[in-house]
């Protein structure tokens, strides 16, 4: 059987032509890489030619950048430094001025503390205040005086005076301080709101009073004057006339007068004692004299003028 394998390979060897022999494969050798291009040369610019040259690709505008807001504008420009927006350098300024203005406000304490503490030893070396006055009573001046008004008015003006005194609530004999200084007060306002029934009018006072003591003995000598002259009945008998004395000691100067016949400062007089406060009055005597006759009044009280 091999054997007749082998004859027909021999024989289909030679009915086939010759083949020819298969050429031997080789790889081709690798091309060199080719040199990088020279970038080309700039074009010059013409002058007249508004429009810039083509971009190259890598410098384009990102169209998708036109779509982004632009973001706030920050000072500075230079690596490394930081930059800050207007807001921000105006919120710096104001809080410098702020630090500016509490340095300026401490300084200004402490001097003020250092000056107040420099004149502290003064001020406890003081004497203390005097006690405060009543409230609504003036500050009382050191000078004493003792003040006597003498009216003389139309018999009926009395029983008028007394009736306003009644009504205002003023007590005819007062026992206290504080009667005492009602009752010349609603009687200089009776008194003032009757100047048609002024007729006669004296005055007279003493500033130079060293004391209160001093000043204590010569309101008792005029009230025992005053009160004698006012005790005495009328000699002739006439009721034209009643006088009205009134004597004052105080802790302070009233107001006086220049002329006895004057009817404005006779007014102004009587406000003054319608202003009267009970720290201030020492002493406080109110009679009546008459009824009297004209020259009767003139007689026992000299110091007297008629009112114009």
């Amino acid at each position: 059987m091999i054997h007749a394998l082998l004859v027909a390979s021999l024989l289909l060897g030679a009915a086939q032509p010759a083949l020819a022999p298969r050429p031997k494969t080789t790889r081709p050798a690798p091309r060199p890489a080719p040199a990088p291009k020279p970038p080309p040369a700039p074009e010059p610019l013409d002058e007249g030619d508004d429009e810039p040259a083509d971009l190259p690709d890598e410098a384009a505008p990102n169209p998708d950048d036109d779509e982004k807001e632009p973001g706030p504008y920050r000072s500075g420009g230079t690596a490394g430094e930081p930059q800050f927006s207007d807001k921000e350098l105006q919120g710096l300024g104001l809080l410098s001025l702020c630090c500016c203005f509490l340095i300026a406000a401490g300084i200004i304490g402490f001097i003020v503390f250092l000056v107040r503490r420099a004149n502290r030893p003064a001020a406890r070396a003081a004497p203390p205040p005097p006690p405060p006055a009543p409230v609504g009573a003036p500050v009382a001046a050191a000078r004493l005086h003792l003040s006597v008004l003498a009216l003389g008015m139309h018999a009926g003006a009395r029983q008028l005076v007394a009736q306003q005194l009644l009504i205002a609530g003023a007590q005819a004999d007062p026992v206290s301080a504080a009667e005492r200084t009602r009752l010349v007060r609603e009687l200089a306002k009776a008194v003032r709101g009757l100047e048609s029934e002024w007729v006669y009018f004296g005055y007279g006072e003493r500033l130079d009073l060293a004391d209160e003591p001093a000043a204590q003995r010569s309101y008792q000598l005029a009230v025992e004057d005053f009160g004698k002259r006012s005790a005495e009945p009328s000699a002739t008998g006439e009721s034209g006339y009643a006088v009205l004395t009134l004597v004052l000691c105080m802790r302070r100067q009233l107001r006086g007068v220049s002329a006895l016949d004057d009817r404005a400062q006779i007014r102004a007089l009587l406000d003054d004692r319608a202003l009267l406060y009970e720290n201030e009055l020492m002493g406080a005597y109110l009679t009546w004299a008459g009824p009297l006759g004209g020259p009767e009044v003139l007689t026992r009280f000299p110091e007297m003028h008629a009112v114009r």
